[in-house]
């Protein structure tokens, strides 16, 4: 779980720090920020399920 969290945060850095401009920045978090609520909402409905 551990090497998930560091991979996934690298993943989210070098996607940040690839951005040229202040557009592209913004929309990447914007789609990163996406992602991560996505993975939560998904964590949530298997503990839901697994009550």
């Amino acid at each position: 779980m551990m090497e998930e969290t560091q991979a996934f945060e690298n993943r989210v850095l070098e996607s940040l720090n690839a951005a040229k401009t202040v557009r592209s920045f913004m929309l990447k978090a914007v789609e990163l920020l996406a992602e991560a609520v996505s993975i939560l909402m998904l964590q949530t409905s298997v503990k839901t399920i697994m009550r």
